[in-house]
């Protein structure tokens, strides 16, 4: 019987991660998009691979030319990537297989692990099923910078499946737990959720408390936080949405986690973005949320009481709302939702087997259906941003990033009118009047680029980004002390403005000044080792009679971009 059944359980298998691979095949011909840009195209540390060292005693965005507030610490990400540029280049269907591949994975260890947890394979099948065409996991599986979320899960259920399995040596099960426990902390800090979720599975379901077990992998989360302290220089992400009351926060944080809900049950109007809303009194959802588990508690045991809480254990991470960039987002939906599969999957089997593959292939067809719409959205920006953007129109900051990808494509105007559109809801908003002066700077409207800084400054007279684009305006008009002060306010403003450094390495080479040149250049390559800077700090050495290190920053320039044409030209190359 024992073969029989094996054998029947691998053909279930084989379909589960074949139907996960499905709806994602489309994404092998999409492009990057949003966050994949600095990471990956334009990410030259991944022309210039910075060392394990620094990527181990890095931040995520510290890795990139993008300034941040997330101090999130990642460095299995950035191995990932790196992995992949080595072998494809950076080709956005090589990124895009990863992430497809992961999904199936985890799919199939979402299968074995309910096998082992519920010892039934029907339980097993619709639950990964329904995990597999799941439509709140189109976002972390079809866009690649997500690739995260897929990484910690995978790691975070195979540390669960030698934690609750009995098949070999409990030793050996002890090691390989610690082993994916500590991988999975590698790739999100989210993983910490690992310890309460193996404690309420004893609990619920165990009925015990078994202290001696948790030892190993407290230990391993106290070495993780303190390696992560050390490396970002505090424990926790500073707070970003300041001036919330712990009522407040806490308020928050359950409405947030009735949204979760919402869109486990009925995964429709998915978006990239969602509105920040403070809750600072009981609300229905707030009082739905308390309700749900409150009653939870009351009538579930076992399994169904573990799975239920599965969810907001495995979501605590993001719902400390004052301390996440981005509070609200599907990916994080993504190992949460194995709770709720498991409990889908345990009422749809203690129904008739006529009503089972009615309901169950009712439910599959209809998340294939919306997963057929929803990947395609995520195909480019204007896509993704202009469906959020209808779902919220009064939403700034989406409007904030459909400027930005106009800007991008070079619709300078359409995206000035999307800003102005901003400022006229708020006309302080000084990150779309930097934006603005920005694109002015790109369309060389020098008084116009004067007069929307002037409104940045009277609300941050030390904006660097202002800083600099009036520089820029300066040096246009051949006003060079006034253009070099002012790049000094930008490095004073944000000491990682290589840009203020690069333009004052020029004008100093310009002024035959090369030494200053050299030691500006040299300062902004620290920062950003980008193509332009490496190109003409090789003509710096190249005036300075420095033929071969002329040549070495040159070739560097190249391996970063191999068609950047100023460094082919002075090396003369075709």
């Amino acid at each position: 019987m024992l073969p029989f059944v094996t054998r029947k359980a691998a053909w279930i298998l084989i379909l589960v991660v074949v139907l996960s691979l499905l709806p994602y095949l489309q994404t092998l011909s999409m492009g990057f998009i949003y966050d994949d840009r600095p990471q990956i195209e334009q990410n030259p540390y991944l022309r210039l691979w910075p060392g394990f060292a620094r990527v181990f005693t890095s931040s995520v965005w510290s890795l990139t030319d993008v300034e941040s507030d997330a101090n999130y610490y990642r460095p299995l990400m950035w191995i990932a990537y790196n992995a992949i540029y080595t072998v494809a280049g950076a080709s956005p269907w090589a990124f895009h297989l990863v992430n497809v591949l992961l999904h199936a994975c985890v799919t199939a260890v979402v299968f074995l692990l309910t096998l082992e947890l519920w010892k039934d394979l029907r339980i097993a099948g619709i639950a990964s099923i329904l995990f597999a065409l799941h439509p709140a996991h189109t976002e972390p599986v079809a866009w690649i910078a997500a690739v995260p979320e897929l990484g910690y899960t995978l790691f975070f259920l195979l540390a669960l499946y030698f934690y609750v399995s009995d098949s070999s040596p409990a030793v050996h099960r002890a090691i390989a737990c610690i082993a994916c426990y500590t991988t999975a902390l590698l790739w999100k800090e989210s993983a910490l959720a690992f310890l309460p979720c193996v404690v309420f599975y004893d609990l619920f379901v165990l009925r015990e408390f078994r202290l001696r077990r948790y030892a190993g992998l407290a230990v391993t989360t106290g070495v993780y936080l303190a390696v992560r302290t050390a490396v970002l220089g505090g424990l926790a992400p500073s707070v970003v949405h300041d001036g919330w009351s712990v009522t407040t926060q806490i308020l928050t944080a359950i409405s947030h986690m009735g949204i979760y809900i919402d869109k486990l049950v009925v995964p429709v109007n998915l978006t990239f973005f969602y509105n920040l809303e403070a809750t600072s009194r009981i609300t229905p959802r707030v009082l739905l949320v308390l309700l749900l588990f409150a009653i939870a508690a009351w009538k579930l045991r076992g399994k169904m009481a573990w799975s239920l809480f599965w969810i907001p254990l495995t979501l605590v991470p993001v719902l400390v709302v004052s301390r996440v960039v981005v509070p609200l987002a599907e990916r994080n939906l993504y190992l949460a939702s194995v709770g709720f599969v498991w409990i889908a999957a345990e009422a749809l089997v203690r129904l008739s087997q006529p009503r089972q593959l009615v309901l169950a292939g009712a439910v599959c067809i209809a998340y294939f259906a919306v997963d057929s719409l929803r990947v395609p959205v995520w195909k480019d920006e204007l896509a993704l941003f202009g469906q959020a953007l209808q779902l919220h129109p009064d939403n700034t900051s989406i409007r904030m990033r459909v400027s930005s990808e106009l800007g991008r494509r070079g619709r300078y105007d359409e995206s000035i009118a999307q800003l102005d559109i901003v400022l006229k809801q708020s006309p302080n908003h000084l990150k779309a009047l930097t934006t603005r002066a920005g694109l002015l700077v790109l369309k060389k409207d020098w008084e116009a680029v004067d007069e929307t800084c002037a409104r940045a400054f009277r609300i941050d007279p030390n904006s660097a980004l202002c800083h600099l684009d009036v520089g820029m305006a300066d040096l246009q008009r051949e006003r060079k002390e006034e253009a070099w002060k002012r790049f000094d306010r930008a490095l004073q403003g944000d000491p990682r403005m290589w840009q203020a450094l690069f333009q004052q390495g020029t004008i100093a080479f310009n002024a035959g000044d090369l030494g200053t040149a050299e030691q500006k250049f040299a300062a902004a390559l620290a920062i950003s080792p980008a193509p332009p800077i490496y190109t003409i700090l090789g003509a710096t050495y190249a005036r300075q009679g420095q033929p071969q290190k002329a040549t070495a920053a040159l070739n560097q320039a190249l391996r970063i971009d191999p068609g950047f044409t100023p460094a082919k030209k002075l090396l003369a190359l075709p």
